[in-house]
């Protein structure tokens, strides 16, 4: 078997069924069947010479209407607007205030403050709008509050700060400022454990979901770290994915998942993990990926992919069924 098989089924609706080859069963929802949407591509941004991008990862839509990229590659974050355009870059490969390395994602406060995991750094760094070193936190004396490779940061319902602490299999969690609040999880593959915990994004109920990339698993737990359900990967009823890397929740409570290993968007209902559908599929076209590493919802029923493997940013606009409602 390849390393991914594509199948054609329900030829009537053109409805292609993605099985890849670590997690053999096809993803369908409760009716068996595949919902997969091609998507109508608003606009791309990088992808060739002399375009911003050299490896964009993180995504973060902040509330001042601008998007966020944070890339790894380029050690630096780049601000967008709503239609695409650069207007600039915050910071430079080095680990120094306001520098960064291999930074994975970012996050930004109502009050202008964006957060960065800065990765390569082992720290989160906040600066402000323009770039300017506001403070760090994660590289603590005391061993255990250490990061160690934070891959992503998100700003909490609760007003803290949840960072993926990907190299100790863990979560943490610290006040605005930077002082340590607590941890969440420890290394495993049971319910509120973590193989690779890369992504974080919060359900409308508060609920945190966790993509893991060595697990191959989405998991939803408490705010506190009591495991809820897990929406895809093993342990879930149908939905399985390969390398699940960024995560997105919008309004209605739908689930966002960058399925890395599978080239594509998946779409799960928070509540129940039923699959609502998938969004794209392999290749270098338009609404085509190649590796893609996150995932940001934008108004207008608009949808954000980093295409990582492609080195550009895409952004789709998808009409999609609703989720549970409760």
């Amino acid at each position: 078997m390849t390393r991914r098989d594509v199948l054609v089924a329900l030829a009537a609706l053109g409805v292609p069924v993605t099985v890849d080859a670590r997690h053999v069963r096809a993803a369908e929802n409760r009716s068996g069947a595949v919902v997969h949407l091609d998507p109508t591509v608003d606009a791309i941004v990088g992808g060739a010479a002399g375009q911003p991008f050299e490896g964009p990862f993180g995504l973060r839509f902040g509330p001042d209407g601008l998007l966020y990229v944070a890339d790894d590659l380029a050690h630096a974050v780049f601000v967008l607007d709503g239609d695409g355009r650069l207007l600039r870059r915050l910071g430079r490969h080095g680990s120094g205030p306001g520098e960064f390395a291999w930074l994975d994602a970012v996050a930004v406060s109502t009050g202008g403050e964006v957060f960065v995991a800065d990765t390569g750094n082992n720290r989160v760094q906040v600066v402000d709008a323009r770039g300017t070193f506001l403070r760090e936190f994660g590289r603590s004396l005391i061993p255990w509050r250490r990061l160690a490779n934070p891959r992503d940061v998100v700003l909490g319902p609760d007003g803290l700060v949840y960072v993926a602490d990907f190299g100790n299999d863990r979560l943490c969690v610290f006040d605005r400022g930077g002082d340590w609040v607590r941890s969440i999880g420890r290394a495993g593959r049971a319910p509120a454990e973590f193989s690779g915990p890369l992504r974080l994004a919060f359900l409308p109920s508060g609920d945190l979901v966790v993509t893991e990339l060595h697990a191959h698993r989405v998991q939803v737990l408490r705010a506190d770290g009591q495991p809820v359900r897990t929406l895809a990967g093993p342990g879930a009823e149908r939905v399985q994915v390969a390398s699940p890397h960024g995560v997105a929740v919008d309004g209605e409570g739908r689930v966002f998942v960058a399925d890395h290993g599978n080239d594509r968007v998946v779409v799960l209902d928070g509540q129940d993990g039923r699959l609502l559908a998938t969004i794209g599929r392999g290749g270098t076209g338009r609404g085509e990926l190649r590796s893609p590493t996150d995932v940001a919802v934008l108004p207008g029923g608009r949808l954000a992919v980093a295409d990582k493997g492609n080195r550009r940013l895409q952004v789709w606009r998808v009409t999609l069924p609703g989720a549970v409602k409760r």
